[in-house]
């Protein structure tokens, strides 16, 4: 029975890297999606570390199958299922002669069984080999398994060792945060209770760290106790200066974590139009405000560039869409499918919604920009422009995260004041 689970984990993981290779979509998404058909958390686990760890690892399992084989081209199906026998060989504890055995089996339900002697012998040396392993002779790209593009640019910027050290990090499972929504003096304990363990952050008393269990299956979480995002968001939160009885409109408010830091930095008093361009989306975000018990946040579906309104709030939050390559940790397809000139595209957006967002900011009120992403396009360069067309605005303060630093994803913040002359 156990081997049978498994090899429904393997096939539902290859299903996803398939279409995520096909569509350039999201794995959050794909996962999410399919965690309805099983059950079984441990199942659900192995699917996620073997979608995410095969993602992360992409570049280097690409150059140990070139390694260990003669052909020249590799048909996609057959490359994945190497990429997901690989990861398993190498980087898990799963026995490895079930490894083979489940992995060649997936040529066959993808209806490709000529390929099965190519794939059991390609697996095979690779397990003869483990502890000898080919390497990358001087490639970090390769060895740490990121696009060469973005290897020179980091190493550019931050010098060999940190560059390694934020690959390092990348290739590496994110850390679980809780927030709770309002202070429980004896919350470790009832977590605990429910077989999750939590720690005290640098962060402040309402954010935990997870260390063991799945917090999102517990009671706690379905009666609003808490809410579970990065704790960038959390710094996101103490830079907003957002006070109680404020009116703030938030751009990209799906799936509710920065309405959740508004609402519960103003006690619920004040007024929050929450914005987002997907009506998807903020269907998951009602149902996040409704389970967290927010009153003061109403919902909005449009454009940001073009605001339905015109009246004006003391806070605008515009956490506007980047390359995401702060969060690679959670989502590590994110570095296979971006190119350098995506992000000159990200920038020409961000600053056509600041410019929309500008006319909703009252006289002495504060604009905050916000990307997950630390890139100088996306970031600096952003503030630059936008303060060169905005002389009435001046930055108050300016915060980068870094995953290898600061152990949260990356993010960059700039608040802003607009003068009350």
């Amino acid at each position: 029975m156990a081997v049978k689970k498994i090899a429904t984990a393997r096939w539902i993981a290859l299903q996803i890297l398939l279409k995520l290779e096909q569509e350039r979509s999201n794995s959050g998404v794909l996962l999410q999606k399919s965690m309805s058909e099983v059950p079984n958390a441990k199942d659900r686990n192995l699917i996620t570390d073997l979608v995410l760890g095969t993602l992360r690892w992409r570049g280097y399992l690409l150059f140990l199958i070139d390694s260990f084989s003669s052909k020249q081209k590799i048909d996609r199906e057959i490359s994945l299922i190497l990429q997901l026998g690989i990861y398993q060989l190498v980087f898990t504890e799963i026995a490895r002669h079930a490894v083979i055995h489940e992995t060649v089996n997936l040529c066959r339900k993808v209806k490709l069984s000529s390929a099965t002697t190519f794939v059991n012998g390609i697996l095979r040396k690779v397990q003869s080999r483990l502890a000898s392993l080919p390497e990358p002779q001087g490639d970090l790209s390769v060895r740490w398994s990121h696009p060469s593009w973005l290897v020179a640019r980091w190493l550019q910027r931050f010098g060999e060792e940190e560059a390694i050290s934020l690959m390092r990090i990348n290739n590496t499972p994110a850390p679980v945060y809780i927030r709770l929504t309002y202070d429980v003096d004896n919350v470790v304990d009832l977590l605990r209770n429910e077989g999750i363990e939590v720690e005290a952050t640098v962060f402040g008393p309402h954010l935990f760290r997870v260390r063991k269990g799945a917090p999102q299956q517990t009671r706690f979480f379905r009666e609003g106790l808490f809410y579970m995002h990065d704790a960038g968001i959390e710094v996101l939160g103490s830079i907003l200066g957002v006070k109680r009885g404020m009116h703030v409109l938030e751009i990209a408010a799906a799936p509710g974590g920065k309405t959740f830091q508004i609402a519960s930095r103003i006690n619920d008093q004040g007024s929050i139009v929450s914005l987002d361009t997907s009506l998807s989306r903020m269907k998951l975000w009602e149902e996040n405000i409704r389970r967290l018990k927010i009153s003061s946040a109403r919902p909005v579906v449009a454009d940001a560039r073009k605001l339905p309104f015109t009246g004006k709030f003391d806070l605008v939050v515009a956490d506007a869409p980047c390359s995401s390559l702060g969060v690679i940790r959670r989502h590590p397809e994110v570095k296979w499918w971006k190119q350098p000139d995506d992000l000159m595209g990200h920038q020409r957006l961000q600053l056509e919604i600041l410019e929309s967002c500008v006319r909703g900011v009252c006289r002495g009120g504060a604009l905050v920009y916000s990307v997950c992403s630390f890139e100088p396009e996306e970031t600096a360069q952003v503030k630059e422009k936008f303060l060169m067309q905005h002389p009435e605005f001046s930055i108050v303060e300016e915060r980068y995260l870094y995953p290898h630093r600061d152990a949260t994803d990356g993010f960059y913040i700039a608040r802003l004041m607009k003068g009350s002359d």
